[in-house]
């Protein structure tokens, strides 16, 4: 099913009624709470990418970061974070000296740029699309990941951020980073057990002791920001493993924060 073919008013239906949506394809013809709220995320999702005039010459606070998002948790923009998400990790970086940050997993780069503008010295490591999602498709024709990269490069350039940031397209698991070498790492990769398990294998290490291991969408927050069960429960066994080396700081939004104790 395209996303761009339904109607905004027959997915909100669904999403609050539990109606069919029209073009739905599949078993069934009635749509879930949650199948609707993916399906509108999706759009929109799909539909904004950076547009340099929209970037601010200058950031001087979180403030001037308001063109990441979208409107409303359902509008997402160019940042795929929630705000209590954003401000949390705009926040965690302020409160460093330009720390070193890992981030895995980028898409469009909205917390790429967020990350930067708030200090970081950035790595984000993406595998190119497409990559098991559909490249996203405009009326532009598809996006895939050298153009996004190249939309947030500018971006980066235009707000002179550019020199913080290094992107990355590969496989984040054959990065091999040294022991302690990044102040944070942002897992927000593929969020399959497997996947996420192999990605917390080959970076919890390069965390700094008194440094922070970040997982985004771990903690279920509202309807569309919902923790996904894997990744809860490998959260569970990663802290059992790691008992005196890791402990719980806090959770944002869906993002939960380790701290790195020996």
């Amino acid at each position: 099913m395209r996303a761009t073919a339904l109607g905004a008013k027959s997915v909100f239906q669904s999403l609050f009624s539990r109606r069919p949506v029209a073009g739905q394809l599949g078993p069934t013809s009635e749509c879930s709470p949650f199948q609707a709220a993916k399906i509108v995320r999706r759009h929109f999702v799909r539909t904004r990418f950076f547009d340099t005039a929209d970037v601010p010459a200058e950031i001087s606070g979180f403030e001037d970061l308001t063109f990441l998002f979208g409107t409303s948790q359902a509008n997402y923009a160019l940042c795929l974070l929630g705000l209590e998400e954003a401000a949390y990790l705009y926040r965690l970086v302020r409160s460093m000296v330009s720390p070193r940050v890992a981030e895995i997993g980028r898409f469009k780069g909205g917390t790429t740029f967020l990350l930067a503008a708030a200090g970081g010295l950035v790595t984000s490591i993406d595998l190119p699309l497409p990559d098991g999602r559909e490249a996203a498709d405009t009326d532009a024709g598809p996006v895939d990941g050298e153009r996004l990269d190249a939309q947030l490069r500018s971006a980066l350039q235009r707000s002179g951020l550019e020199d913080r940031v290094d992107l990355i397209q590969g496989d984040s698991r054959a990065q091999n980073p040294q022991p302690q070498s990044f102040d944070i790492v942002f897992i927000d990769g593929d969020h399959s057990y497997a996947n996420a398990k192999a990605d917390i294998a080959a970076w919890y290490d390069a965390v700094r002791v008194g440094g922070a291991l970040l997982v985004h969408d771990v903690v279920r927050a509202d309807v569309m920001i919902k923790g996904v069960p894997e990744l809860r429960r490998l959260l569970d066994e990663f802290l059992a493993e790691q008992q005196g080396r890791f402990g719980k700081v806090a959770t944002a939004g869906s993002v939960v924060h380790l701290r790195r104790l020996g």
